[in-house]
């Protein structure tokens, strides 16, 4: 039997996107641009306004794509809290912009 996996994004509405935009820089992006290396630290929280942003992780088989984030959905694991090493490479799977809000940015937002 296969199941339709649970919808784990959260999707930010455009009213939530124009109030975190003061916090970051809309960038625009080419399919294929590394957003995130795997094992980078103190990353960027990523927030796709176009396009979409692809989840990458190595795997004894090779790459493999976790996920991906669409119009307002985030991409950022726990490193994105803790500025420790990235557990996943966040890469650009369609053109568009994302904005990058820094990691002390999204602290000083998270207070």
């Amino acid at each position: 039997m296969t199941q339709t996996p649970a919808n784990v994004n959260y999707t930010f509405s455009d009213a939530d996107l124009e109030k975190l935009r003061p916090y970051g820089t809309l960038v625009s992006h080419k399919t294929g641009d590394i957003l995130i290396n795997e094992g980078d630290s103190a990353t960027d929280c990523l927030v796709t306004f176009s396009g979409h942003t692809d989840i990458i992780v190595d795997a004894p088989e090779g790459e493999k794509r976790l996920g991906w984030m669409e119009r307002g959905q985030f991409a950022g694991d726990i490193s994105v809290l803790t500025g420790q090493a990235s557990l996943a490479a966040v890469v650009m799977g369609a053109e568009g912009e994302v904005l990058h809000i820094s990691h002390s940015n999204f602290q000083r937002l998270l207070v």
